[in-house]
């Protein structure tokens, strides 16, 4: 599957990210009409329902360690005044969002170099705050 159409969203069950296909309202003979994300392995296909609030799309880019960039996610930016960015989707593309400011993340595909994940907005709700030099 091509990194940009993969979506993570957290487990309902237990609060772990799964990452693979999403299907919203997925009708789920075990749980219902549910959000889930379905991924295989060797052995079999698996699905799991997601809180619909986490989920969030792939970008197709991977940060300065290489990990894949996700809706949600909050990036640092090296240099001299190192900014927190949250990545979010604005109607036409991806855009990096400080406080009020964004600039288009499709700008950057060729490097997103000095730029590095630090957490999600999820699993740290303070990052939404971004927009403070640190």
């Amino acid at each position: 599957m091509n990194d940009r159409h993969l979506f993570r969203g957290k487990r309902t069950d237990n609060g772990e990210w799964v990452t693979g296909a999403y299907l919203e309202r997925y009708h789920s003979t075990r749980f219902g009409i549910v959000d889930a994300i379905f991924f295989s392995d060797e052995a079999k296909t698996h699905r799991h329902p997601v809180n619909r609030d986490t989920v969030g799309q792939c970008t197709g880019m991977r940060d300065n360690r290489g990990l894949l960039i996700f809706e949600g996610d909050a990036l640092r930016r090296s240099g001299k005044k190192s900014k927190i960015y949250i990545v979010c989707w604005n109607e036409y593309y991806w855009v990096l969002r400080c406080g009020s400011v964004s600039e288009n993340l499709l700008m950057n595909r060729g490097g997103i170099d000095g730029q590095e994940i630090i957490g999600n907005i999820h699993d740290k709700p303070e990052l939404l705050e971004a927009g403070d030099i640190l």
